[in-house]
């Protein structure tokens, strides 16, 4: 009997130190609480049922085929009983709570610490197994290494796929052909947009620097391969391409209006991204978009900002260069204010700041910095329990929202707070800017759900509020915790980068602030995508045990990758496609967050991350 998980644990495990929340389905059970019993990984409770010839022992064989059919015996686990060294069998009760999703039970295991691989039993089912290490999350890492080198165009996987796109492609602003082999893609298609592949340079930077010993050589091998890539897509100017073969804009849409809660892409048809003959200048090349998307320039200064800081002493050099051209572009063409366009402004002066010979100065910083908390809703709404913290559009046209980069601005605070110094007028503010984000709007809103789990954004106006649930903020606001499913463009793709993204922020300012409590809560979030939510599976294919069904248009199933994740069903609960009919929205991979995840981790468990 394949019975479906009623554990929604993390499958991956959990530092000794981590919060350890056990968190059980209520579906079919009716009690005030239930006991849960923890094990070792292969050993688990006696039940009674079935019949067996009298004087079996069940030594070798266990009685019944169905480990868990029957009534369990409290207290006869030969976990304890096995030797001294034996920790001492731990048990934990679980209380029924109900909440919005549904109820569940709840408890808490988080005073154990004792290392091993263990597994949660009761009454109704087992979880499946996990682990309490140390460096648990290097195994997150190692997967990030793997689905992000699978992800590589232009270049045999083995095992996964042969080379591809091996030719160049053609600018659609004027024919000329460019160097665009190389690079990786970011999804289940052969598209490479350049925001959200870029940022793979910061965390691979990181890894170089901070991560495991045993990752490291991996890691710069892969900075460097996608290094080479974008030194050579950027035109003499200073512009980087928006994205290479990513199609056409469908009737109706517009590059200078295109949807601000997600990057570019999801508006672009996909048309382009077609097999070619791998030869440059044979009439098939693809084609890459040259219209200046000032959130892709941002990104790409700061990436190569942070990569002039590790790897290869020449190709760094070359990151600065690179980084500082795409900058002078930028400034001479300017852009149009939107709020993701000045939190990357923030991040990118921050960057090119933070250099040997800093090319931006700290008043450069500053007067972006100032840009970005203009935008910011610092006052506590008439409601006692509303939100605030959270970042509006311009003149609060709507709250600002993105699936990709939710937690931009705060992060621009953050970053402009490290490069100006305790000392400059600004720093406070932009300390007490993320404080306000995190504990005002993010935490505050996660305590909605018995997962912890931030809200997705904030809504001013929202559309087809008589199909779907908005919840009041404070303010004539409305907050979701998940993308509303009915929107203006009919794109709900899944959350698992905003989730990643939000673990990123909390536990770097959970580090940098001495918030233990911000660095529990990101602990949380990397749970989530792990197995704590409400179908128990690990959006991370290849780590845990049971996952959806991972979608990609290119490869049958890139190894280690994770999908897109939940989107909110119309009530605003969770919602995670598990049949084999797979779709994008919540099943296909995408790379942007595990690089959130990866940084996260490092900021969690790195001895000096900065």
């Amino acid at each position: 009997m394949d019975q479906q998980p009623r554990f929604l644990v993390t499958q991956l495990g959990f530092r000794p130190s981590s919060p350890k929340p056990v968190i059980v389905s209520a579906a079919g059970l009716d009690s005030d609480e239930i006991t849960v019993y923890l094990n070792d990984s292969m050993f688990r409770h006696q039940r009674i049922g079935g019949s067996m010839p009298p004087d079996w022992d069940g030594r070798r064989f266990p009685w019944p085929f169905d480990p868990l059919a029957g009534e369990l015996v409290p207290g006869t686990s030969t976990y304890a009983a096995l030797d001294d060294r034996r920790t001492e069998l731990q048990t934990v009760v679980c209380r029924r709570i109900q909440t919005r999703w549904g109820a569940f039970y709840e408890g808490n295991l988080t005073s154990f610490e004792t290392p091993g691989i263990y597994a949660l039993e009761t009454q109704s089912g087992m979880s499946v197994p996990f682990e309490i290490w140390e460096r648990t999350y290097d195994r997150l890492l190692r997967g990030y290494l793997v689905s992000t080198n699978a992800q590589r165009s232009s270049d045999e996987v083995a095992g996964v796929r042969d080379s591809d796109y091996e030719d160049d492609a053609v600018r659609d602003s004027d024919g000329l052909q460019m160097p665009a082999a190389g690079g990786w893609f970011d999804a289940g298609d052969a598209r490479k947009w350049t925001d959200s592949t870029v940022i793979h340079l910061g965390a691979l930077s990181m890894l170089v620097k901070h991560g495991p010993k045993l990752l490291a050589a991996a890691a710069e091998s892969e900075l460097e391969w996608g290094r080479d890539y974008f030194l050579h897509i950027a035109a003499e100017s200073g512009q980087v391409p928006d994205n290479i073969a990513a199609g056409s804009l469908p009737p109706g849409f517009d590059m200078s209006t295109w949807w601000f809660e997600n990057h570019s892409g999801t508006a672009l048809d996909g048309s382009g991204s077609v097999p070619t003959d791998g030869i440059p200048g044979t009439g098939d090349e693809r084609r890459a978009l040259m219209d200046v998307n000032a959130h892709a320039q941002f990104l790409f200064i700061r990436e190569h900002a942070e990569a002039a800081l590790a790897g290869h002493p020449v190709r760094r050099a070359r990151s600065r260069v690179i980084a500082e051209r795409a900058w002078r572009f930028i400034e001479e063409t300017g852009h149009d204010g939107r709020t993701l366009f000045v939190a990357c402004e923030v991040r990118a002066a921050a960057a090119l700041a933070r250099l040997v010979k800093p090319s931006v100065s700290l008043d450069r910083v500053a007067d972006a910095a100032r840009a970005c908390l203009a935008l910011q809703v610092r006052e506590r709404p008439a409601e006692d329990d509303g939100l605030f913290g959270f970042f509006m559009e311009t003149e609060r046209s709507d709250g600002f929202r993105s699936i990709g980069f939710s937690c931009e601005p705060a992060l621009a605070l953050l970053d402009a707070a490290r490069v100006l110094g305790p000392d400059h007028e600004l720093y406070r503010v932009c300390i007490d800017g993320v404080t306000s984000y995190i504990d005002d709007y993010l935490l505050a809103d996660a305590k909605s759900n018995p997962f912890g789990l931030p809200p997705y954004g904030i809504y001013r106006e929202p559309l087809y509020e008589d199909r779907q649930t908005f919840r009041p903020a404070g303010g004539g606001l409305k907050v979701r915790t998940f993308i509303a499913p009915w929107n203006r463009d009919s794109i709900a793709p899944g959350g698992a980068g905003v989730v990643m993204h939000q673990a990123y922020l909390l536990a770097r300012a959970g580090r940098t602030l001495e918030r233990a409590d911000w660095s529990a809560a990101a602990e949380r979030l990397l749970q989530w995508v792990t197995g704590s939510n409400p179908q128990g599976l690990s959006l991370c294919t290849g780590i845990g045990s049971r996952h959806p069904v991972a979608f990609s248009t290119r490869t049958l199933k890139v190894p280690e990758a994770m999908v897109a994740g939940h989107i909110g069903l119309p009530d605003d609960s969770p919602y995670l496609a598990t049949s084999n009919a797979v779709e994008w929205n919540t099943q296909e991979i995408w790379g942007v967050s595990f690089v959130y995840a990866t940084q996260a981790i490092l900021w969690l468990t790195s001895a000096d991350p900065d």
